[in-house]
């Protein structure tokens, strides 16, 4: 434990609150912390848990209901490689899932989700890291480990809306199974950090899910925050998007706002985002009873960015991105928010100063825990080049 506190470094994180201003969760999600996961289950259960099927099946988008259980661990012990978490807090009785139901499924070292109010309802338990919720990802489709991390790092520095995200060690009964990604779950917490509030409708769009009348809005997953809600914001964009009018769309979905959110997508080769694969993306509404919602994306499920094989382009299969994409002006505007974000936060000073070291700091860490791979160094290295090439980016818009 004692070589992993050592590992911290100043990372430049311009969105990591100053000292006086931090909150616990700042803290826990801060890239200088290395959380260390502890869980101690029945080992039936955590069996159970790792080899649990999915209901409805592996890779089936169209199940509407819950797909993996619930489990309940003895305790789960959490601390990091700062304070105020030098010193470890149990917390018995905690509730344990499995998460990922397609390409991340794995019944060895499967993604959890982690709820420490799950079994005993006792606030204080947030007041451990600051949340009751904890998402660990096995980073499967990731053997770098550290790409989605840099990418919402990078989404940040944009000043765009989306999770902060560290690496853990996270060990069963004693056993070390894996360095995971510690992403902050979409929650209220996040909404309300980035958008200012937490009274609107949040959505998840996952596989081929769109605004689009071949799909059945129920498909589309509301996440929260209003008992109330009717999915009548959803209806009202879909009909405007069958206009094709950008001026009635700016109402709705702003449509700057979705140049930078879609020139994030590029920048990063996010292939599996919402404007090619019209998946692994959130939107909120921040204004649910006006006539006119107002309908921002942002980023989830960012494992598979910055990929040797992808080239940097614009994809428009995203039925707002496509009705964008008809406008030659617009196409100008896009080529202009791109430029505008690669310089924003792969300048030539912030890349070699900030970015490459951020990569550093995490290579290390995961050469201190101990990742999948032999060589991590060379294979990161291959992010360390996607990020200069990124940098040169300019993808065509005619």
């Amino acid at each position: 434990m004692d070589e992993r506190r050592n590992t911290a470094k100043a990372t430049g994180d311009r969105h990591e609150p100053a000292a006086a201003a931090r909150t616990k969760l700042d803290v826990w999600y801060g890239s200088r912390n290395l959380p260390v996961v502890e869980i101690a289950m029945d080992p039936e259960t955590w069996t159970s848990l790792r080899q649990e099927e999915p209901a409805g099946g592996a890779c089936n988008h169209a199940y509407e209901c819950k797909r993996y259980r619930w489990h309940e661990a003895a305790s789960v012990t959490l601390s990091g490689s700062v304070e105020p978490f030098n010193d470890a807090v149990t917390i018995d009785r905690v509730g344990v899932r499995k998460k990922s139901y397609c390409s991340s499924k794995d019944s060895v070292r499967p993604s959890l989700k982690i709820s420490l109010n799950r079994y005993v309802k006792d606030d204080s338990r947030k007041q451990v890291i600051g949340s009751s919720k904890l998402t660990l990802n096995n980073s499967k489709s990731d053997p770098l480990i550290v790409r989605q991390c840099v990418g919402y790092r990078l989404i940040r520095d944009a000043d765009l809306p989306g999770p902060r995200c560290n690496l853990a060690e996270v060990r069963v009964n004693g056993e070390y199974i894996g360095t995971y990604v510690n992403v902050e779950p979409i929650k209220k917490q996040l909404v309300r950090r980035c958008f200012g509030d937490a009274d609107g409708n949040l959505y998840e769009l996952e596989h081929q899910e769109d605004l689009i009348p071949e799909i059945d809005l129920c498909r589309i997953e509301y996440k929260g925050f209003r008992k109330d809600h009717t999915k009548d914001d959803l209806r009202a964009v879909r009909e405007v998007l069958k206009t094709g009018s950008i001026a009635a769309l700016d109402k709705v979905v702003p449509v700057q706002e979705f140049l930078r959110f879609w020139s994030m997508e590029a920048l990063l080769k996010h292939w599996d985002g919402y404007t090619y694969h019209r998946n692994n993306t959130y939107i909120y509404n921040s204004r649910p009873d006006s006539e006119f919602p107002r309908l921002v994306f942002f980023h989830w499920g960012i494992d598979e960015i910055l990929q040797t094989n992808q080239r940097w382009l614009f994809h428009a299969n995203g039925r707002v991105a496509n009705v964008l994409w008809q406008d030659p002006a617009t196409r100008a505007r896009l080529a202009e928010t791109f430029n505008s974000i690669r310089d924003q936060v792969l300048s030539r000073s912030r890349l070699e100063e900030v970015v490459l070291p951020y990569v550093g700091t995490l290579e290390e860490q995961v050469n201190t825990v101990g990742g999948r791979n032999e060589q991590p160094t060379i294979i990161v290295d291959a992010i360390r080049h996607q990020l200069r090439q990124a940098a040169e980016a300019n993808p065509p818009v005619g």
